[in-house]
């Protein structure tokens, strides 16, 4: 009994020595190593990441009217505003002054203005008709360029085919990053960014713009999550809140960003490259990132580990011990949580409009958190060998409530508090059925994930 106990005891000593122990006790969970690669490097793509959102601003909704050739009009940049233009477009009672999409239809055929003089008796105020032509009151977006005045569905399937891409992209690059490593994984995406950001650019015709949104988002949204499974794989348990919560403030500023140099720079082809071209100097990243630790000890690439591994020792300045350092190269042999991890990703009377609202922003403030904590939940679920390639399908599930979220209001036909109720409901009790990670070793095999919370 005795002896089997020590055998027992020795074996959990034995398997308490893998990477999480050593940077608890030995190289360090947060130090100059993590700061260096998380704080400096890991932050710049990430940051990166939030300009998938330029389509914002490259395809916003710029002021538009008929063009009224009867008054000497024959340019879309024509004035947008002038004296007479009340005469020619009528007025609206919301919106712009006038309307956008209709005109007066033109009472004699053989009489004009000019742009200087235009009379009312040159309209037939009884009838209006739909606009042949348009002028537009700015030349900053892709609707001036490609002409796509009251066309506002096709103007917004810009922001639509980019959330298509981030569906795709997830499978695609998750594979990547478990097959072939994750700073591959981070270049592909940095790469293909950049590169289809900047001919994005030089689009030739909207339908090209369209097809290079797509093919960007499809090839290089996976920005944002290659770099935060690099940061969490790098730090010890203690840290990894800490750097998931930076990785998404890191995020939201650089959305803020976004906003400033679309203030700075107006133009939207003159954006995509102020955006872009720096991107590239991403690519750097090949010679000065070193490969996860953590994915190359999955992949028994045990050479490469070695020199990563003292890397962090001399950065840290600390020491890994022999047998620490045997025990992680020569592990033991070792023959999911993943549907309520894809579906993760109010009763109060309308009249009491301001306690609605103070709950709202309460409801936001929690879903953000939620949101925060999410990806960092996830990736403490799955096992390094597949960590990427299931937080990706995890993320691609969750895209498809994104894409049903816009049908939800219909429910709100029966109970108003319905769409709200159903999903809060369900996630909150699937929430119940998770294990607590919090503490916990990374799992680096699928035996190790299924363990968890037993």
């Amino acid at each position: 009994m005795c002896e089997a106990k020590d055998v027992d005891a020795e074996e959990t000593v034995e398997r308490s020595v893998d990477l999480d122990y050593v940077l608890v006790n030995e190289l360090g969970q947060f130090g100059r190593f993590q700061i260096k690669y998380i704080l400096c490097l890991i932050a710049l793509p990430i940051m990166s990441s939030g300009f998938f959102g330029d389509y914002v601003f490259t395809a916003t909704a710029i002021p538009h009217r008929c063009r009224i050739p009867e008054c000497g009009e024959s340019t879309k940049s024509d004035v947008y505003g002038p004296d007479w233009i009340t005469n020619a477009i009528p007025l609206t009672d919301a919106g712009p002054k006038f309307a956008s999409c209709e005109r007066y239809a033109p009472a004699h055929s053989g009489y004009n203005g000019s742009l200087l003089h235009c009379p009312i008796d040159l309209f037939d105020h009884s009838i209006t008709q739909k606009c042949d032509e348009f002028v537009y009151d700015g030349v900053t977006s892709v609707v001036y360029d490609f002409d796509l005045a009251c066309k506002e569905w096709l103007r917004t399937l810009a922001g639509t085919l980019s959330s298509l891409g981030t569906l795709l992209v997830l499978p695609l690059v998750g594979y990547i990053s478990d097959h072939f490593g994750r700073r591959m994984a981070l270049l592909f995406s940095v790469f293909n960014t950049a590169l289809i950001g900047v001919f994005k650019a030089f689009s030739l015709n909207y339908t090209m713009f369209l097809a290079l949104q797509l093919l960007q988002t499809t090839l290089g949204a996976g920005l944002a999550s290659s770099a935060y499974i690099f940061s969490t794989e790098l730090v010890g348990p203690k840290y990894r809140v800490l750097t998931s919560a930076t990785s998404s403030a890191t995020f939201s500023c650089w959305e803020v960003v976004l906003g400033v140099v679309a203030w700075l720079v107006r133009p939207w082809r003159s954006l995509l490259m102020t955006l872009y071209i720096p991107v590239f100097l991403l690519l750097s990243y090949y010679w000065i990132l070193s490969e996860s630790v953590r994915w190359l000890l999955a992949k028994k690439k045990y050479a490469e580990a070695r020199q990563v591994l003292e890397n962090v020792a001399k950065t840290n300045k600390t020491n890994i011990s022999a047998k620490s350092m045997n025990d992680l190269l020569n592990p033991p042999t070792r023959k999911l949580k993943v549907l309520f991890l894809t579906l993760t990703w109010p009763f109060i009377p309308p009249e009491l409009t301001v306690l609605r609202l103070v709950v709202y922003l309460a409801g936001k403030f929690g879903i953000s958190l939620v949101f925060t904590s999410l990806y960092l939940y996830t990736s403490e679920l799955y096992p390094t060998e597949f960590r990427h390639s299931l937080l990706g399908f995890s993320s691609m599930v969750g895209r498809i409530g994104s894409i049903c979220a816009p049908l939800t209001p219909l429910l709100t036909d029966y109970w108003l508090g319905l769409p709200n109720t159903v999903l809060g409901l369900m996630s909150g009790l699937l929430v119940l059925t998770q294990p607590e990670t919090f503490g916990r070793k990374l799992p680096d095999t699928l035996e190790e994930a299924e363990t968890i919370g037993k």
